[in-house]
C-alpha cells in the first residue's frame, strides 16, 4: 500500500482477506541466551511513570514490629512445627480439606465491622505453624483449639498440644452486602492469595523469593508470626503485620488489604539480608501455566486451554510495555529481563471467554490478574520468570520476581501496591497482544500473533508496520499483517533457527508514521526438544 492512503481506506481494507502489506524486518540484536535485554522501540514513548495515589500509612505498632525483627534473635522469629497426633499422620490433602473451621467462631464475628479471620489447621504438607495476635493495644494472641474447627469423618483430636494454625484467611462482603466471602489466605511459607468480586481464587503472591531459579536449591522464607488490627466498624480495608524469616533473610511486613471490584494490597516491607544469596526476589508472584491456544488440548485433555495466568507483562520506567506469553516449556527456563526502576510488572489471565477452557468446574476464566506497581525508586535490576516444565495443572510451575543488581548492606526498605483483578490497569499505551500460536511448516515454524485496541483504529494516514526481531533465528520471508474480522490485526512470519540447540529470542510491535501502536511482544522459542 502506499503511503499516502487515507486511515478509512485502511479501516475499509481490514475487512479484506489479504494481507497487508508494511511489515519489516532489521537486523537481529546481538545473541543472548538467559539474559533478555529491555529494549525500548525505535519510535518515541513518552516517559511516564502510572501515579499512586491515597497511600495509607502503616500503624505505629509496624515501626515497633520492624525494630523488633531487626534486633531479634533468629530462633525466636522462626516457626513452630505441628505434631500431629496420630490420627492425623498420613492424612492427604483431600483429606485434610475435611477439616473446617467453625464460622460463628471467627474472629470479630457478629461484630459490627466488615471482616471475619478464621484460622487454618495444620496438615498435608502444611505443618508450619503461625502465631495469630489481635492488636492495638498490648498483644493478645487468638489461641488454636481442636473445638474451633469441624473436622468431618474425621476423628477429633483430644488436645491442642502440638497443634496449632498453619494460616488464616480473611472475610469480607465482597459479593452479596449480606454474607462474607472469603478473599484473601495466608498459607504456607511466605505465599497469599486474594482475588476481585466475581472471581476464583488462582495464582499467588509471595513475601520473598530466595536463589529462585538458580543452580542451588531456593530457600523459602516463611510468615511465622502475624497481628491482626482489629478494625473500626466503618474501615472497609484491614490491616495485617507479619514476620517474616529463613535462613539467610528477615523481614517486617505491613499489609493494607481492601477488598472490592479489584482488591487492592498496599505492601510495606523492611527486609534484611544476614547471608550471601545469587538472587533476591521482590514481590514475587507463582502461578500455573499447562497448556494455551499454541498447544491447544495437550496431552489428550478435552479442554482446549489450562492455566491460571497466560502473561508476563512488564511496562518499563520509559513506558514501554512488553508481553511475553507463558509456557510449559519442554525444560525448564530462566529467563531475565533487564527492567531497571520498574513501573509495574505482573502475571495476567487476559484470556476471559469460557469456551477457550470449557471447565465448568475450575472457572479459569475467572481467575485472577496480578499487577505490581512499585512506590518510588527500585533502581538497577531484572525481572526474572522461570518456567518449569510440568504434566500437573496442580504444579505452580511459573514463578516471577524482581531482583536487585545488589542488596543494601543496611537492608531494603520497599513499598509496592498488589492488585488482584481482572484488567491490566491501563499504565501505558498500546494494542494488546491477545493470542499467540505456532504452526510447523516445511523450513521452519510459522508465528501468528494477534493484536487488539483501539490504537489500531486511530485517525492516522498511515496502516501500521510491524517490526519483527529474532536471535539465533532467522527470519523466512516478509513478516505479513491480516486483518481480523473484529478490528485487530493478526501478525505472521516464519522462522527457521540457527541450531536446534539455542532458544530463540523474538520480538515484535506495531506501530506507524507517528507513534508505536502495540506492546512489544516477546518470546522464547525452542526448536529442539
Amino acid at each position: 500500500m502506499a503511503a499516502n492512503l487515507t486511515k478509512s481506506f485502511f479501516l475499509r481494507a481490514l475487512v479484506a482477506a489479504g494481507p497487508l502489506l508494511g511489515c519489516s524486518s532489521r537486523t537481529p540484536p546481538a545473541a543472548q541466551t538467559t539474559i533478555v535485554e529491555q529494549q525500548a522501540s525505535t519510535k518515541s514513548r513518552p516517559n511516564r511513570t502510572p501515579a499512586i495515589t491515597a497511600w495509607p500509612e502503616p500503624p505505629p505498632a509496624f515501626a515497633e514490629l520492624t525494630e523488633r525483627v531487626h534486633n531479634a534473635e533468629r530462633d525466636t522469629l522462626l516457626p513452630g512445627r505441628a505434631q500431629l497426633p496420630d490420627m492425623l499422620l498420613g492424612l492427604n490433602n483431600e483429606a485434610i480439606r475435611q477439616i473446617q473451621f467453625r464460622p460463628e467462631r471467627a474472629l470479630w464475628h457478629g461484630e459490627s465491622g466488615h471482616f471475619e479471620v478464621q484460622g487454618l489447621h495444620p496438615g498435608g504438607s502444611y505443618l508450619d505453624l503461625v502465631e495469630l495476635s489481635v492488636l492495638p493495644g498490648t498483644a493478645h494472641p487468638f489461641p488454636f483449639s481442636p473445638q474451633l474447627f469441624n473436622y468431618g469423618s474425621i476423628e477429633r483430636p483430644d488436645t491442642g498440644a502440638g497443634l496449632g494454625f498453619a494460616g488464616f484467611r480473611v472475610h469480607a462482603p465482597l459479593n452479596q452486602p449480606d454474607h462474607h466471602d472469603e478473599f484473601l489466605v495466608f498459607h504456607g511459607a511466605s505465599y497469599f492469595r486474594s482475588l476481585a468480586r466475581g472471581q476464583a481464587y488462582g495464582l499467588s503472591a509471595r513475601g520473598l523469593a530466595v536463589d529462585m531459579g538458580q543452580d542451588t536449591p531456593e530457600e523459602f522464607p516463611v510468615f511465622s508470626q502475624f497481628y491482626l488490627v482489629e478494625p473500626a466498624p466503618e474501615d472497609e480495608a484491614l490491616w495485617l503485620l507479619a514476620t517474616l524469616v529463613s535462613g539467610r533473610t528477615r523481614g517486617a511486613y505491613a499489609f493494607h488489604v481492601t477488598p472490592g471490584a479489584s482488591t487492592t494490597v498496599h505492601v510495606f516491607a523492611r527486609i534484611w539480608v544476614d547471608g550471601p544469596v545469587k538472587s533476591l526476589g521482590l514481590a514475587p508472584l507463582s502461578s500455573m501455566f499447562l497448556f494455551g491456544e499454541e498447544s491447544p488440548a495437550a496431552f489428550g485433555d478435552y479442554r482446549p486451554e489450562v492455566h491460571d495466568s497466560d502473561s508476563m507483562v512488564f511496562v518499563s520506567h520509559s513506558g514501554e510495555r512488553l508481553v511475553r506469553p507463558l509456557r510449559n516449556p519442554p525444560r525448564t527456563t530462566r529467563s531475565e529481563f533487564r527492567l531497571d526502576s520498574p513501573a509495574g510488572f505482573g502475571l495476567l489471565q487476559r484470556d476471559r471467554n469460557f469456551d477457550h477452557y470449557q471447565d465448568l468446574a475450575l472457572h479459569y476464566q475467572d481467575r485472577p490478574s496480578v499487577w505490581i506497581e512499585p512506590r518510588g525508586d527500585w533502581g538497577p535490576g531484572a525481572l526474572h520468570l522461570l518456567e518449569i516444565t510440568t504434566l500437573l495443572e496442580s504444579d505452580d510451575n511459573v514463578a516471577l520476581a524482581w531482583v536487585p543488581d545488589q542488596v543494601p548492606d543496611e537492608g531494603l526498605d520497599l513499598q509496592y501496591k498488589i492488585t488482584f483483578g481482572e484488567q491490566l490497569p491501563r499504565a501505558a499505551p498500546g494494542a494488546q497482544v491477545s493470542a499467540t500460536r505456532m504452526e510447523r511448516i516445511d523450513d521452519g515454524t510459522r508465528f501468528i500473533v494477534d493484536f487488539h485496541g483501539p490504537e489500531l483504529q486511530t485517525q492516522n494516514t498511515n496502516p501500521p508496520t510491524a517490526q519483527v526481531d529474532a536471535t539465533h533465528g532467522t527470519l523466512v520471508g516478509e513478516p505479513t499483517l491480516h486483518p481480523l474480522p473484529d478490528g485487530g490485526v493478526r501478525l505472521v512470519f516464519d522462522v527457521t533457527p540457527a541450531s536446534m540447540s539455542d532458544d530463540v529470542e523474538l520480538r515484535a510491535y506495531l506501530y506507524d508514521d507517528q507513534d508505536t501502536l502495540s506492546e512489544t511482544w516477546s518470546y522464547r522459542w525452542r526448536p529442539g526438544p
